[in-house]
């Protein structure tokens, strides 16, 4: 069941704009993350550990838990980013949920949005 819940954040995230970056697919009780902008990705994997709901911690090498990674969700429920380290990843694909999120459900990075709540323009996000 934890597959098919975690299916729908699968997908490709941008980074900074760039139409690729981060790959997410469900693994283990989690998520892997891959940086395919990297010249090698194999070098920038990472797993997510979930906490609840959206949320889930970044599993460091030591076995500890660290910097939250939280997905964001459009008013129909369809996941069109990820923050992580409080930087906005808009999701560039439609994943295996069947949802095709695009750039029309894309906004500016929280951190410069008025509109949503915690946003800092001189700063981080102080929520995460």
């Amino acid at each position: 069941m934890w597959k098919a819940r975690f299916a729908e954040l699968e997908g490709m995230y941008d980074i900074l704009g760039i139409p690729f970056g981060y790959y997410v697919v469900p693994a283990g009780e989690g998520l892997r993350v891959v940086d395919v902008s990297l010249d090698e990705p194999s070098g920038g994997i990472f797993e997510l550990a979930h906490v609840e709901g959206d949320v889930f911690r970044r599993q460091r090498r030591e076995g500890d838990l660290g910097e939250k990674v939280l997905f964001l969700r459009d008013d129909q429920g369809s996941v069109i980013a990820l923050l992580h380290h409080a930087i906005r990843h808009e999701r560039i694909d439609g994943g295996r949920d069947g949802s095709t999120p695009t750039r029309a459900h894309a906004r500016k990075s929280p951190s410069h949005n008025p509109e949503v709540e915690g946003s800092n323009p001189s700063g981080p996000i102080s929520w995460l």
